[in-house]
């Protein structure tokens, strides 16, 4: 006669093998609640942080200037606006004011341009790179740094300018 009832071996394997899949489940679920504590111990991080405090950003519409941006700041008046916002970081107190926009003219044009507007308004220029399809320059006033980045994007076929000024928050900068 053939006996269907598992033997004793048999019996003792799977008993062993639900207590391992048990412990497992138990190790499992413990590692997750330990990994979702831990997360919600970090502090919330803002989207921008450099190290010392959240970064906003607010958008600035095209046919206005960003705060202390002023029109003779740029090269070619009526250009078509790319980007124009303003940026603040709470934790070190500084200001960003930045408008990227197209020009016409060559970058070694432009180029010449900003470093004479730097030279008849009285920003001491601390960095300048010339080269081929990017030039930039950076100069300080008082506590303020206005960069410039003008560059020819070859994929999209056009120049921008890339200004960006920089100052100390609730500072009236004289850029003229």
């Amino acid at each position: 006669m053939y006996n269907n009832m598992p033997n004793k071996k048999t019996l003792i394997i799977i008993a062993v093998l639900v207590v391992v899949a048990a412990v497992a489940a138990v190790a499992l679920v413990s590692y997750q609640h330990q990994r979702q504590n831990k997360i919600a111990k970090q502090p919330e991080k803002t989207a921008v942080n450099n190290g010392t405090g959240p970064l906003s950003l607010k958008s600035v519409d095209n046919s206005k200037l960003p705060a202390n941006i002023s029109q003779d700041m740029i090269s070619e008046p009526g250009a078509e606006v790319l980007q124009n916002y303003e940026a603040a970081n709470s934790g070190t107190k500084s200001q960003q004011s930045t408008r990227i926009f197209v020009i016409k003219k060559s970058l070694a044009d432009t180029f010449s341009w900003y470093k004479d507007y730097f030279a008849k308004n009285g920003w001491t220029i601390i960095a300048s790179i010339d080269q081929a399809d990017l030039k930039a320059l950076s100069a300080v006033k008082d506590s303020a740094n206005l960069d410039i980045n003008i560059n020819h994007n070859a994929a999209s076929g056009q120049s921008t300018v890339n200004l960006s000024l920089s100052y100390p928050a609730a500072t009236l900068v004289n850029t003229k």
